[in-house]
C-alpha cells in the first residue's frame, strides 16, 4: 500500500517533465506544411550578422517568416516568430541592419544604416526566395549602404 507521502514527489516528478518538456503547442488553423530552410547572407564577400532577415509571401498570405543572422551570416527561417521553418511559396526577402549611433540622444534616435536601403524593403529588394519541397537552404549578397546614411527618428 503506497502512502500518499510516496505519491507526492511522483507527482511532482511527473509535472517537472511536463513543464520542462512542455506539451506541445498547437499550430495555428490552416496553417501549411513548414520546411526547414535556412539562408545565409553576406556582404562584400563576408557574413553579415545580426542583420534582421524577412520574407514576405507574394500572395499576401499570413505566413510570413524571418529571423536574425548569426556570427556566420546564416538564419534558420521560423514562420511568424515561433513555428520552425517556412511555408512553400515565393517570399519578397528583406534584410536591415542599422547600429545605434553614438550621436543619439534622448530627445532625437539616430541610427546609421548598413545594409543598402533596398534591401530593407519589400518594394524595391531584388532578392526573391522560392520555397519548396527539397528546398534547404538559399544564399543571398547585399550591398553596403553609402557611407553616413542615417536615419533619423
Amino acid at each position: 500500500m503506497r502512502t500518499p507521502l510516496l505519491r507526492t514527489p511522483l507527482l511532482l516528478l511527473c509535472l517537472s517533465v511536463l513543464f520542462i518538456t512542455g506539451c506541445g503547442e498547437a499550430k495555428p488553423p490552416g496553417m501549411p506544411p513548414l520546411f526547414p530552410v535556412s539562408i545565409t547572407v553576406t556582404m562584400d564577400g563576408e557574413p553579415l550578422t545580426d542583420a534582421l532577415v524577412s520574407c514576405t509571401p507574394e500572395d499576401n498570405s499570413q505566413w510570413f517568416a524571418g529571423g536574425v543572422t548569426d556570427k556566420n551570416g546564416q538564419v534558420a527561417l521560423q514562420t511568424k516568430g515561433r513555428y520552425n521553418g517556412i511555408a512553400a511559396g515565393t517570399f519578397k526577402v528583406t534584410v536591415i541592419k542599422n547600429l545605434l549611433s553614438p550621436d543619439s540622444t534622448e530627445s532625437e534616435t539616430k541610427q546609421l544604416r548598413i545594409v543598402h536601403k533596398n534591401f530593407n524593403d519589400t518594394s524595391t529588394s531584388p532578392l526573391l526566395l522560392v520555397v519548396e519541397k527539397g528546398t534547404k537552404s538559399a544564399a543571398f549578397q547585399v550591398e553596403p549602404a553609402p557611407k553616413n546614411d542615417f536615419i533619423v527618428d
